[in-house]
């Protein structure tokens, strides 16, 4: 039976939270197939179709059809799925954390993303059970508020009984608005403290 004062619900992040960003990852691979300076890439890619595809107005292979056609990339669907995804690398501590906590509390992944970065999220979280609210199958994005109420309708829960971790401040600021109790991430060790003061055993550090 769950103590009194512990948080029904853990609201995670994925991208900057379960996963470093590293760009430069997907850069050079999309300079040495396009030949094209990083500055140009990054245009092409998150431009207002990028938008599009985390809100899942376009499927995943539109998109792959525009940026192929504007790079002038020679890769397969599968193959630029790939370079797509090499930038979110796996925080190894994160996840066995989650692991950890999943038999305290329910856990819950908010994030804005699309279908090619959600296989992978899906693929890395599996055995781990956790909910899913997910920019592309929502229409919505953070900090958009009605995004973190669909996230608590799914889990059925109230403000009062989530917590929210997330690392852009504007993120934490709108799940606040909302009533969610919210830590801004800096690293593991300010997150244990903050699951260690909402009285979550495993978490101390």
């Amino acid at each position: 039976m769950m103590k009194p004062g512990i948080p029904k619900i853990l609201i995670f992040d994925a991208g900057g939270v379960l996963y470093t960003l590293d760009y430069e990852r997907k850069w050079r691979q999309l300079e040495q197939a396009s030949g094209r300076f990083y500055e140009d890439i990054r245009d092409v890619l998150y431009d207002d179709e990028f938008i599009r595809l985390e809100r899942g107005l376009i499927v995943p292979e539109q998109y792959y059809g525009t940026i192929v056609k504007r790079l002038g990339l020679n890769l397969s669907f599968d193959a630029f799925s790939n370079v797509f995804n090499s930038f979110l690398v796996k925080r190894e501590r994160m996840f066995s954390l989650l692991d950890r906590l999943s038999s305290k509390v329910r856990l819950h992944i908010l994030s804005n993303t699309n279908e090619i970065n959600a296989r992978r999220i899906r693929y890395d979280i599996d055995g781990i059970p956790a909910g899913m609210t997910l920019s592309h199958e929502t229409g919505l994005r953070k900090p958009e508020p009605e995004i973190y109420r669909v996230a608590l309708d799914r889990a059925g829960v109230s403000p009062a009984n989530a917590r929210f971790i997330d690392d852009m401040e504007e993120n934490v600021a709108a799940a606040r608005e909302e009533g969610i109790r919210s830590h801004l991430f800096g690293g593991e060790k300010g997150l244990l403290r903050f699951l260690a003061a909402e009285g979550i055993d495993e978490a101390q550090a």
